[in-house]
């Protein structure tokens, strides 16, 4: 990597920021994995979800921007339904799923579980 060029940690850093910077404070903002954040949305429907998230995805790319890098950003999203999700678990893999898909797509997209 050129000295010049962000550090991958610091550009997490900057996007974290970002994203906490654009939430509500009653939505959580939390790391599932090295590169994969999750955004639980408070009383938000899907439609909602989705506009928020596109949103947040932008915020994402012009805190970065300016470091001259274009970041990739993916979402997935799914709505909570009692019936469908009974734990943690199933909400989690239909939100997984919902990623690969945009992935699956060429990524730098939003969308919601196949």
């Amino acid at each position: 990597i050129p000295d010049h060029a962000p550090r991958r940690d610091d550009l997490r850093v900057a996007a974290v920021e970002a994203l906490r910077r654009a939430l509500r404070q009653v939505d959580l903002l939390a790391r599932f994995d090295r590169d994969t954040l999750i955004v639980m949305l408070a009383d938000t429907e899907e439609r909602g979800a989705i506009a928020t998230l596109e949103r947040l995805r932008h915020a994402v790319v012009e805190a970065l921007h300016g470091g001259g890098v274009r970041p990739r950003t993916t979402a997935g999203v799914v709505q909570y339904r009692a019936g469908r999700h009974p734990g943690a678990d199933e909400v989690v893999a239909e939100a997984e799923a919902a990623l690969y898909a945009a992935l699956s797509e060429g990524g730098d997209c939003t969308t919601t579980a196949p």
